[in-house]
């Protein structure tokens, strides 16, 4: 791919929303994958102009509290209630998140607690659903 073409697709952050509508007809299935797509991206929009607030600023993810917790106990295996700065990092990338606060409560100690974890995680994907370079 030349080098325009790679721009193109980070300035607009077109691979990240490809990801994210593959990953929803997946996990849905649904009888009209076209009318759950506009559907879809629909919500985003509506995400994006509320600014992340209340129910209509709701960003339509798979990701939960839940997901994250499994996420953080594989890290975790042995149960110590924390992860190292480094799994926290491999654990981001599992998620498919590009950009994600890389020095959360804790990377200092090298002990990032599950709450941490949980808010870190849900902010990132949060973000990367919804944070277009343009409207939709």
């Amino acid at each position: 791919m030349d080098a325009a073409a790679h721009e193109y697709l980070e300035e607009h952050r077109l691979v990240e929303l490809m990801q994210s509508l593959t990953a929803q007809l997946v996990f849905h299935r649904p009888e009209n994958p076209r009318a759950f797509l506009i559907e879809h991206v629909e919500k985003l929009k509506s995400a994006r102009d509320a600014g992340g607030a209340g129910e209509a600023g709701a960003v339509p993810t798979l990701f939960d509290a839940g997901n994250a917790t499994a996420l953080f106990k594989t890290m975790d295996p042995t149960g110590k209630g924390y992860i190292s700065r480094e799994q926290y990092r491999t654990a981001m990338k599992t998620l498919y998140v590009n950009e994600f606060n890389d020095e959360p409560d804790g990377y200092v100690e090298n002990r990032i607690t599950l709450e941490t974890f949980q808010r870190e995680s849900a902010d990132a994907v949060a973000k990367a659903e919804s944070n277009f370079a343009e409207p939709l």
